[in-house]
């Protein structure tokens, strides 16, 4: 094997190398963001709801999504889901 075969294959190896260990070094968009944010669940009824994010927002939390649940039963009031967030301190 010349000088130039062994510097071809090397580099191959090298390549390849690379490429296989990419994934393990690298970090996943998901992995980055979840690190960043904390996250909160509030449950409230539909009523309240402007209340409790506007105690949350003194806080530095803001809506990420909001949820509410139809068809309860006569006398039962909805529940409104949030899930909030903020980044980590």
């Amino acid at each position: 094997m010349n000088k130039f075969q062994r510097t071809a294959l090397f580099a191959i190896i090298l390549l390849l190398a690379v490429i296989a260990l990419r994934p393990v070094f690298g970090q996943s968009p998901v992995g980055t963001a979840a690190a960043r944010y904390e996250h909160l669940v509030v449950n409230t009824s539909v009523g309240g709801l402007q209340a409790t994010l506007a105690e949350h927002a003194k806080d530095g939390w803001e809506p990420v999504l909001i949820a509410s649940s139809e068809g309860n039963p006569p006398g039962v009031t909805s529940v409104t889901a949030m899930i909030l967030r903020r980044p980590m301190k």
